[in-house]
This record gives structure tokens, C-alpha cells and sequence, in this order.
């Protein structure tokens, strides 16, 4: 009783981490303005078909995660909860999925262990409670892969028929939200495990009833916007596919060496990266033992094979290796279980004291320095990373590394190995629900437009022109409600939109804002570089955000400047 008690208890605790402060930031750009904009002028435009920002043509990605967080808007208004809600849904249902993987063929306390690794490694974390498309790819590639798995382990035809369909409607969403991953991470993962296990048959047998599922899926919408607009399906897969897994230009450039992928694997794992040591000693002198296991097998296939493509392909995004993190919280939570069966507790014990060591340490001077910083006289004010007035958030962030070491110390207590691991994941919970909270107010300003844009949206009229610069176009989109957004002197990631008769006088040069400053109509402008506000004729209104995000205003009313924040 006290054991599933206890489980009920991380159940919500961990919808707490992921859901319980994801409403209280303002939304970042460039990311989450573009994708929070596309899918508000779907609904704005009754359009669920082409994506568009800024009223340009925008196909970059499939519409799922666009249809996600747009039913969002519509069920809890277009606010920064439902705008990160599909995401974090994904991250939180994931790691269900993720239990239901381990649970098929191992017991509770390894697939309660994987989930935990899973859901408290730091790239999971930041993905899922960020409004980008990559969680939920992550969740329905998951999905996919357990569906198969399960189809694979079972004998009755009757569940195995259910179970493939199962994964050709989860493969058939992850195409809706990024295309042909649907094909390649499945791909990668499946057929080599099928090599590994020697079951060639399967390869003949069973991708039959998923493709004609994921086709059911896909084909209503594909064939719509093939309608609506023939050149998609040309764009999508020559450039936003080929273009950038060959030469890693797109849209934008994403270029980035073999290498890439590796710290931020290490990275994104953390705070487990600080047991491999440990991790690896479980395995030590086993390997060949545990990999006759067919679900370590499967994880070995899910997380290696998917990462060596993401490192061939030559656009490189930080997000792109999450699809692999299912697999290797497999692999590590196995690796603890092996570890802990060997009865030396001495490397964890060591590395759990060195860890709460370090966070002790770095809390201390972190102290030492704001302080120093915010009321001292030994560094500049503006050297602190908080300002004087946000105390209360580098105190809460302080806390939340005080609650991490006194769950730390406690682990120390138990001999069980499933409770020390329990233990080690329940540490940064604490900062995973604080994160949004205590974020220093020069970072929002800078990131985040639309608390500084909607203070000036009551200046706007109908008539009113605006144009701002490259990453700035969706964030004033987004904070004023307004798609009618001209772009100045950058194509930026709405280069192919402004190709189309749509896009023709949307692109404005320097000259011709000069132009456009001068003809007595109201124009105002959003930029974010000195360099480049230099080269603006003087306007009747300059409001300058303290991050550095400046309005000018140009009414033909000569009011005087005003520059503050």
C-alpha cells in the first residue's frame, strides 16, 4: 500500500514539475513566438491546412504540433500555460509510454526507474516545458517504437494486428509534426534490432498493417494541402529534407561538425551523466550477459543508431537528439540495477557526496557574488546576474539547490538500490518547478517581447505599418495580434513566404523604410541591434525595453523622444 502511495505521490509530483509553472514566463523568441503565431492565425484565418506566419506561407514543418497547441488556444485561451501545454503533455506521457516499454518483458522497479531517469534528465525537461515541436516528435516516435515492440513480443494474432495498427497511428503523427523522422528513427531502431535478434521474417511480415495505418493517418491532410497548394510537397522535401540533412541549409543554416552531438548528449543527461562512472562499472565484466536481455537490446538500437544519423546529417539542432533519451534511460537505469546487485555501494556513495558537494560550493559563491554585486561595493551593480529588486528569485533558486542537497543526503540512509535512485531523481525537482520562476528579469527582457510590445499595442491602429527585423516579426505578430508584419532589410526563416505573390512588398530595405518613414502615414518599427537602429531617420517616439528590443515610432506628430525602459 505504502509502495503505490508513494507512486501516486511522484505521479504528481511530476505533472507539478512539468505543468505547475509552465503559465508563469512570457514566451521566448524566436521559437516559441513562431510557433505560438502559427498556429493563432490558423485560428485567426480558419485555415488548419497550410501553416503561415506572418500571413506568408510557412513550410518548414506538417501541421500536428500546430493543431496541438492551436486546439490548446481554443480550450484555454492563447496564453503561455496553453501555448507550452502540448509539449509538456508530450514529455509527462512519454515517460508513461517509456514505463509501458520496460513493463512489457522486466518489473515495475526498472520501468519506474527508466521514467524517472527519463523525465528528469535536463534536455527532457527543457523540450517539454518549451513550446517547440520536438517533445511531442519525441512522444510519438516513442509510441511507434513501443506499439512495435509490443507487437513483436506478443503471440496473439489478434493483439499483434492491434498493436501494429497502433504503430502505424503513432508513426502516422509523427510524420504530421516532422516528416520523414517518422521513417528514419523507426527505421533505424527497428532494423537492426531485428538483425540483433535474428527474427528475419518480421521484416517481410510486419511493416504491412503500420505503413497502411500511418497512411490513413496521413493522406487526408497530405492531399489537402497538395490542393490547396501544389508547391508544398516540392519545398518540403527538397529543401526543408534533403537541403538540410545534405549540406544543412534550409530555411536557415544549421551546419555543425560530427562531433556536435556529444556534449550535448552528455549535457541534456545530466544530472545522470554524473553515474556513468557508475553506470558503466554495472556493465562491467556482464555486457554480454545483460545484452541477451531483448529490451537493452531494443534501447541500444533506439538511442545509438538514431544519434549516429542526427551526427551524419549536417543540420544540427540541440533539440534533434531527444528521440534518443527513451533508450538511454534505459540503459542507465539497467545499468543501476546491475550495479547495485554487485553489493559495492561505494562509487555511488562517493559520487552522490562529490555531487552535493559541488552544488554546495557553487550555492556558496553564487551568494558570495550576487551580494557582492548587489549591494556591495566590490563589483558593479550591473555584474550581478539578478537585479536588486528581484531578490526573492536568486532566494528561491538557492532553496530549491538546498532542498536538491538535503534529498541528496538522505540517500545515504537506504541500502535499497531502487530507492537511491528513486532518491537521485526526486533531487531537482524542486529547481524543475522553480525554473520558470526564478529566470533573472534581464534574461526575460531580452527573449521575451511581448510584456514590453503590449504595453505600446494601445498606440497601434489599423492603419498603422509595422516592420521589424528577422526574429522580431513573429514576437510582434504574437504580441499584437497582428500578421501583417513587414520585414526589414533580413529574408530570415520567411524567405520562401516572400517569394510568393503574397510575400511581394513585404521585404522593406533601409532605403525604402526611409521612404516609408517619410509619407506621413503611422509606421513604427521593433529592432534589437544598435548597429542597425543607428541607421534609422529620427522618429517622433524611441521606447527601448531593457533588454535592448527598441520601438520607434514615426507619426508625423513630432513628439518628442523618449527613451527609457
Amino acid at each position: 500500500m505504502i509502495y503505490k502511495r508513494l507512486i501516486w505521490a511522484g505521479i504528481f509530483i511530476f505533472i507539478l514539475a512539468y505543468l505547475g509553472t509552465i503559465w508563469y514566463r512570457p514566451l521566448f523568441m524566436p521559437d516559441e513566438t513562431r510557433y505560438a503565431e502559427i498556429a493563432r492565425e490558423m485560428i485567426a484565418n480558419d485555415n488548419y491546412v497550410v501553416p503561415t506566419l506572418a500571413d506568408l506561407k510557412y513550410f518548414e514543418k506538417p501541421v500536428m504540433g500546430y493543431w496541438l497547441t492551436a486546439g490548446s488556444f481554443l480550450l484555454f485561451g492563447e496564453t503561455p500555460f496553453a501555448a507550452r501545454l502540448a509539449p509538456a503533455l508530450a514529455a509527462l506521457l512519454g515517460g508513461a509510454l517509456l514505463w509501458l516499454l520496460v513493463r512489457r518483458t522486466e518489473d515495475a522497479k526498472l520501468a519506474l526507474g527508466a521514467t524517472m531517469i527519463y523525465l528528469t534528465c535536463i534536455l527532457v525537461f527543457a523540450i517539454g516545458t518549451y513550446l517547440v515541436l520536438d517533445s511531442i516528435l519525441a512522444f510519438f516516435l516513442l509510441g511507434t517504437l513501443v506499439a512495435f515492440y509490443y507487437a513483436l513480443e506478443e503471440a496473439s494474432p489478434n493483439r499483434k494486428f492491434l498493436y501494429l495498427v497502433l504503430t502505424g497511428l503513432f508513426a502516422g503523427g509523427a510524420f504530421l509534426t516532422k516528416g520523414f523522422l517518422a521513417f528514419a528513427v523507426p527505421g533505424l531502431t527497428v532494423v537492426p534490432y531485428l538483425i540483433w535478434q535474428k527474427r528475419y521474417k518480421a521484416f517481410w511480415t510486419m511493416p504491412w498493417i503500420p505503413l497502411l495505418a500511418m497512411l490513413a493517418v496521413v493522406l487526408p491532410w497530405a492531399l489537402l494541402v497538395h490542393q490547396r497548394d501544389p508547391d508544398y510537397w516540392r519545398y518540403f522535401i527538397e529543401v526543408e529534407h534533403l537541403g538540410k540533412f545534405t549540406t544543412g541549409q534550409g530555411s536557415d543554416d544549421r551546419s555543425e561538425p560530427f562531433w556536435y552531438f556529444i556534449p550535448v548528449l552528455l549535457g541534456g543527461l545530466l544530472p545522470w551523466t554524473l553515474l556513468l562512472p557508475v553506470v558503466i562499472k554495472g556493465y562491467a565484466g556482464k555486457v554480454r550477459t545483460l545484452f541477451q536481455n531483448s529490451l537493452l537490446r531494443y534501447a541500444v538500437c533506439s538511442a545509438a543508431f538514431p544519434f549516429l544519423f542526427f551526427s551524419i546529417s549536417s543540420a544540427k539542432l540541440g533539440t534533434y537528439i531527444l528521440p534518443c533519451f527513451p533508450g538511454l534511460a534505459i540503459l542507465v537505469a539497467a545499468g543501476l540495477r546491475s550495479y547495485f546487485a554487485q553489493g559495492d555501494l561505494r562509487w555511488f556513495e562517493l559520487t552522490v557526496k562529490l555531487f552535493r558537494s559541488l552544488l554546495v560550493a557553487s550555492g556558496l559563491a553564487f551568494i558570495v557574488y550576487q551580494t557582492a554585486a548587489a549591494v556591495g561595493n566590490l563589483l558593479p551593480a550591473e555584474a550581478a546576474l539578478y537585479n536588486r529588486h528581484e531578490r526573492w528569485l536568486w532566494v528561491a533558486a538557492v532553496l530549491a539547490v538546498i532542498v536538491w542537497c538535503f534529498v541528496l543526503n538522505q540517500i545515504k540512509k537506504y541500502s535499497d538500490g531502487f530507492i537511491k535512485t528513486a532518491l537521485f531523481a526526486a533531487g531537482p525537482l524542486a529547481a524543475m518547478l522553480a525554473a520558470h520562476f526564478v529566470m533573472p528579469a534581464r534574461l526575460v527582457d531580452k527573449l521575451a517581447p511581448e510584456p514590453f510590445l503590449e504595453i505600446l499595442a494601445d498606440r497601434l491602429t489599423p492603419e498603422t505599418r509595422i516592420v521589424a527585423f528577422k526574429h522580431l516579426v513573429p514576437g510582434a505578430a504574437w504580441s499584437w495580434k497582428r500578421a501583417d508584419i513587414m520585414l526589414y532589410e533580413s529574408r530570415s526563416e520567411l524567405g520562401y513566404g516572400l517569394e510568393r505573390p503574397e510575400g511581394a512588398g513585404r521585404l522593406v530595405s533601409p532605403e525604402e523604410f526611409e521612404q516609408l518613414a517619410a509619407s506621413g502615414q503611422p509606421v513604427v518599427i521593433v529592432m534589437d541591434s544598435a548597429k542597425r537602429i543607428k541607421r534609422l531617420p529620427p522618429g517622433d517616439l524611441k521606447v527601448t525595453s531593457g533588454g535592448g528590443i527598441m520601438y520607434m515610432e514615426y507619426s508625423g506628430s513630432n513628439q518628442e523622444n523618449d527613451d527609457g525602459k
